[in-house]
């Protein structure tokens, strides 16, 4: 097949797929960016998932065993809630014990 013969499937097809995404935006508005909080309960709406998103500050440790085992912010907040509950985190894996788990 030509090079030149293979663009117009494609074009058709790019085409085709545009105008079925116009045609679906079309059909389906946008929907509401918010829940329509009066009919939950205010329990209800105290929920997580009904608040709106912020930004947490990120734990930050005093000692540099703790300092060096946070490699990440996720890793922070785990050891500050490990830290609130009592529990304290486990040593580094060797090699053999890695590999025995993989």
């Amino acid at each position: 097949m030509k090079p030149t013969t293979m663009r117009k499937p494609a074009a058709a097809l790019a085409v085709g797929v545009a105008a079925a995404l116009l045609c679906t935006a079309a059909e389906n508005p946008a929907p509401q960016t918010r829940a329509p909080l009066g009919k939950y309960t205010a329990a209800e709406r105290r929920h997580w998932s009904f608040l709106p998103r912020t930004t947490p500050a990120v734990p930050s440790f005093a000692t540099p065993a703790d300092r060096a085992w946070t490699k990440s912010p996720v890793d922070a907040f785990v050891l500050s809630r490990m830290r609130k509950e009592g529990l304290s985190h486990s040593t580094e894996a060797d090699r053999a014990t890695l590999l025995r788990r993989v």
